[in-house]
């Protein structure tokens, strides 16, 4: 059975626990490596690891012949060649964090509309901030947010 490996806590439940100990031994951390030499120690002999981005950066290529589950979906800084080399195989998830991202771009747009606000009017206030709800209303981030039943609120109003 193959060795698998998590690294730190990444928050999995235990029906997927259950699921990662069907498939081979696994040992599972629940605390970040104190620097990027344990996290490297912690991976030898694997042969899967599930990990974050701490100690993977500096340590990834002192890797051979190990498949890398990434929870996330920046990679772009991965040299590809040097992955080919040492056979290192690097899955990553698209989209795992859609709901955090959401989230963000919705109170970043809501921020700066409130700062809009500031340089115009107070008469036209009114009319800003609707021009503002009305963006995010129709907006491709709350069609999705409301796919998954989330109601946004916005200036106390109910979106």
């Amino acid at each position: 059975m193959p060795k698998i490996v998590v690294t730190q806590n990444m928050d999995f439940y235990p029906d997927q626990v259950e699921r990662l100990k069907s498939l081979g031994d696994v040992v599972i951390y629940d605390d970040l490596a104190k620097d990027e030499d344990e996290w490297l120690t912690r991976c030898q002999g694997a042969d899967i690891i599930c990990t974050g981005k701490f100690g993977l950066k500096k340590k990834i290529y002192d890797l051979n012949n190990v498949f890398i589950s990434l929870p996330f979906v920046g990679v772009g800084w991965l040299d590809r060649e040097k992955l080919m080399e040492n056979n290192i195989t690097v899955a990553y998830s698209p989209g795992c964090n859609k709901l955090a991202v959401s989230e963000w771009v919705v109170g970043g747009k809501h921020t700066a509309f409130e700062h809009i606000t500031a340089g115009v009017p107070k008469h036209l206030h009114g009319e800003a901030k609707k021009a503002a709800e009305e963006l995010i209303k129709e907006g491709l981030i709350l069609t999705k947010l409301t796919g998954y039943g989330l109601q946004i609120m916005l200036n106390s109003k109910c979106l």
